[in-house]
């Protein structure tokens, strides 16, 4: 209860403000959301497991690596930015730990399970907020529901790269050439796919990324959809107008999109 009160407190404060405090409002959120997950593990995961944390065991299960390994990263990325934010970065980070599949990362994960399990249920509550809101979209009679979006590219200091290394064209940016719009060109500052890692792996990166995003959707709207036939890259460090375009495997990619 006083820590209930002192949250409320401070919610006020915040939304008294003419402006968003950002650092204010997100440290409130995580500590709401810890006080959350602490009732969660004693109530729920406790001795006697209820029927939602079944359900939580079972979101976990199903979404299996690609969830450990994004709620490593979180887990990591918030260590190592208390040391300093520019730590935020995984390509700063000690080289043991640049990897997903290290030894080093391997012993952190165990050594810091429960914090790692905060970050699953982040993932879950966020999860199950997408899945009622879709069934609300289908109470109302909406015969398509959501209409998600998946980007062209994937930020190079993101969860989904660190994971992805082997898949991604790091040091690349996507963009587009020089033209009316922009004589200059266009550089995103996201990471494509390497088309010869994604052969090699059997396209399931692509697979699972679009797998993801069309959870709960009825509709997805493909970013920059030419980038499943060709796609213009700017190596890291050169201006925009000096890319080109590098060519996709678009009958295995366009095979997998409608599978």
């Amino acid at each position: 209860r006083p820590l209930a009160r002192m949250l409320e407190e401070r919610r006020l404060t915040a939304e008294a403000t003419d402006l968003v405090d950002y650092p204010e409002v997100s440290a409130l959120k995580t500590e709401i959301l810890e006080a959350m997950f602490g009732y969660f593990r004693e109530h729920h995961l406790g001795a006697h497991h209820t029927a939602r944390a079944k359900v939580f065991h079972a979101y976990v299960k199903e979404q299996g690596e690609p969830l450990e390994n994004f709620a490593r990263f979180q887990a990591l990325q918030e260590h190592f930015q208390k040391q300093a934010d520019e730590m935020a970065w995984w390509r700063r980070w000690p080289e043991g730990f640049r990897s997903p599949d290290s030894p080093d990362v391997a012993h952190f994960a165990k050594e810091n399970a429960e914090r790692i399990q905060f970050f699953q249920y982040l993932e879950f509550l966020a999860d199950g907020q997408v899945g009622a809101a879709a069934g609300k979209t289908r109470q109302a009679g909406m015969a398509v529901g959501l209409y998600r979006d998946l980007g062209v590219g994937i930020p190079g200091d993101s969860g989904e790269a660190w994971s992805l290394q082997n898949a991604l064209a790091l040091g690349i940016g996507v963009g587009a050439p020089p033209d009316p719009l922009n004589l200059k060109g266009q550089d995103w500052g996201l990471s494509p796919f390497n088309p010869l890692a994604l052969d090699e792996l059997g396209f399931a990166p692509f697979a699972s990324v679009l797998r993801a995003n069309m959870r709960h959707a009825g509709a997805m709207r493909l970013d920059h959809a030419m980038s499943l036939i060709r796609l213009y890259w700017v190596p890291e460090g050169n201006e925009a107008d000096q890319g080109a375009y590098v060519r996709m495997p678009a009958d295995a990619l366009f095979a997998v999109l409608a599978l």
